[in-house]
């Protein structure tokens, strides 16, 4: 899983972002966004495998991404959880259960976790809600301990 490097206009952007959004000075959001996510998915799991494409991208946006098993270089800040797969880090966990009709992330393991084939643009909505959660964690911004959307499956056009 390769990390993609920003250029120094979009790191600068991601600091003046978080110094917004957590009232840090420049130095401590530097810092914090000078850090790495791990994403664990259950091996040969196809709907988590395609959760990890989503949400990989865009969190690489802001946060390195920890090769799996993590290296020694950097420290995993947070690990994000993906259905039934096991958290193999100390980190912030972010745990993220998804069904048909629920996206659940929480700080803490989901009692029933799944990982359901979802719609793709239900995919592509749970994948941004789950980067955001993981950089809260990773950057130590954190707020509440349970997240959950429902979907609501309409059968009207």
């Amino acid at each position: 899983m390769p990390t993609i490097h920003l250029n120094a206009d979009a790191r600068r952007e991601n600091i003046r972002a978080l110094m917004v959004a957590a009232g840090l000075p420049e130095e401590a959001a530097a810092d914090r966004l000078d850090t790495s996510v791990l994403v664990t998915v259950p091996q040969n799991h196809l709907p988590a495998q395609g959760l990890l494409n989503e949400v990989v991208p865009i969190l690489s946006r802001t946060l390195a991404i920890s090769p799996n098993p993590p290296d020694s270089k950097r420290a995993v800040a947070a690990e994000i959880v993906l259905g039934p797969a096991s958290q193999v880090t100390a980190a912030i966990g972010v745990f993220v259960s998804v069904s048909a009709a629920s996206l659940v992330i929480s700080r803490h393991p989901i009692f029933g976790v799944v990982c359901e084939t979802i719609h793709p643009l239900k995919v592509l909505l749970a994948a941004s809600y789950i980067s955001g959660a993981a950089i809260r964690a990773g950057t130590r911004i954190m707020r509440g301990r349970i997240f959950g959307i429902y979907f609501r499956h309409s059968s009207s056009h």
